[in-house]
C-alpha cells in the first residue's frame, strides 16, 4: 500500500506530545509513505516530513487532468483551462505507478510482498554520492527537515527492472545486511558506500578500493565471480563491525567460535534462533563444514559459510528453516 504523508507542513508520526501529527495510514510501517517534491530540488511546501517519510516523489505542479466539453474546454468552470495537481496525493500516486512496474515483473510469490516492494523502491532511490553528502556539494530533496530525521530519498524508477529475486540488487541486498545486522534502515551515506563496494568501488586515501567497475547505478548486474565475492566481503565487514570478538586480524575465527558462528549464521541470515536445539542435524552439517577448515576456522572457512548461506535456496526440511533466498522471491 502506498499512503500520502499530508500537507499540514508538519512532522508525521504518533507522539502527538512531541508535536508530531497523526496520520493513518501514512504512519503503519509496511506502509510505503510518500513525501512531496517540487522542481526546484526541494520539498514541496505543504508537505508533512519526518522519519515516517519512505521516498520523495513530485507533489508540485503534477499535470493533472479534468473532464472537458465538446470543445476541450474543462465542463467545471471552476477548472482551470491547464489543470495541475499539488498535494502528496499525486506523490503517491507515482510512488503507485514505480509499484506497479515492479509488481508486473513480480506478480506473486515472496517477491511480491509489501515488505519486499517497500525496500526495493526506498533501497533504490535517487540519493547521493557519499563523498558529494559527506562534503556537502548535494541534496536531493532541500528544506526536508533533516533534523528529525527526514531522509534524503527521491523516487528513481530507471533501476527497474529489478532482477527476478530483489536480493540480487545490490542495493536490496545492503540495505538488508542493515536490517539483518542493524536492526534499522540504512543511511544515505551507508547504502551508496557499500552498494559500491559491491558495484563501483570506493575512493579511499586516494585510491580505488574494492567494487567491480561498474557504474553506481548498475546495480542489478551481476557479474561472477567479482560481484560474488564483494558481496561475501561486504557481509563480512557487517560482521566485523557488531560481532568484532569473534574475529581474529586476519577475518578467522577467534578461539572456541565455530559453534557461536553457525548459530548466528542460523539466526542472522535465516532468522532461526537456537538452531543446535532446533535443527540438530542442519546445524551438525554445517559445523562440520566449518570445522573442516580448523577450529577455530580459518579466514576460508569463514567465507564459504557466510557464501553457503548466502546462495542457500531451499525450501527447508523441517524442522530446519528455508534458504536464506527463498525469503526474499524465487531462487
Amino acid at each position: 500500500m502506498v499512503a500520502a504523508a499530508g500537507n499540514d507542513s508538519s512532522e508525521l508520526g504518533t507522539d502527538t506530545n512531541a508535536g508530531q501529527r497523526p496520520a493513518a495510514p501514512a504512519v503503519a510501517q509496511t506502509v510505503i509513505t510518500a513525501g512531496g517534491s517540487n522542481s526546484g530540488e526541494a520539498m514541496y511546501a505543504s508537505s508533512n516530513y519526518g522519519a515516517r517519510i519512505d521516498v520523495f516523489a513530485p507533489g508540485s505542479r503534477v499535470p493533472g487532468a479534468a473532464i472537458v466539453d465538446a470543445n476541450g474546454q474543462p465542463s467545471d468552470s471552476a477548472i482551470t483551462p491547464a489543470p495541475a495537481v499539488a498535494g502528496t496525493s499525486a506523490s503517491a500516486a507515482y510512488v503507485s505507478g514505480v509499484a506497479a512496474v515492479y509488481l508486473h515483473d513480480h506478480p506473486s510469490g515472496t517477491a511480491s510482498l509489501p515488505k519486499i516492494v517497500k525496500q526495493v523502491i526506498m533501497g533504490n532511490a535517487n540519493i547521493c554520492t557519499h563523498e558529494s553528502i559527506d562534503d556537502h556539494t548535494c541534496t536531493k530533496v532541500n528544506n526536508r527537515h533533516p533534523e528529525v530525521g527526514t531522509a534524503d530519498r527521491l523516487l528513481f524508477s530507471s533501476l527497474m527492472p529489478v532482477p527476478a529475486n530483489p536480493i540480487d540488487n545490490q542495493r536490496f541486498f545492503v540495505w538488508q545486511h542493515y536490517v539483518d545486522f542493524l536492526r534499522g534502515y540504512p543511511n544515505e551515506t551507508g547504502l551508496d558506500f557499500w552498494t559500491r563496494n559491491i558495484a563501483g568501488g570506493n575512493t579511499i586515501n586516494g585510491g580505488l578500493v574494492g567494487g567491480c567497475g561498474l557504474n553506481r547505478f548498475d546495480v542489478n548486474v551481476n557479474n561472477p565471480p567479482c560481484t560474488h565475492d564483494w558481496r561475501i566481503n561486504t557481509s563480512l565487514a557487517f560482521w566485523v563491525n557488531v560481532h568484532p570478538e569473534l574475529f581474529t586480524t586476519s577475518y578467522g575465527l577467534t578461539s572456541g567460535n565455530n559453534s557461536q558462528f553457525v548459530k548466528l549464521c542460523y539466526s542472522i541470515y535465516l532468522k532461526f534462533n537456537d538452531a543446535d536445539q532446533r535443527d540438530p542435524n542442519g546445524f551438525g552439517y554445517w559445523k562440520g563444514v566449518l570445522d573442516s577448515y580448523g577450529d577455530p576456522a580459518s579466514p576460508t572457512g569463514v567465507r564459504v559459510l557466510i557464501d553457503s548461506f548466502l546462495n542457500s535456496t531451499g525450501p527447508g526440511i523441517p524442522p530446519g528453516p528455508p534458504g536464506y533466498r527463498v525469503l526474499f522471491g524465487a531462487s
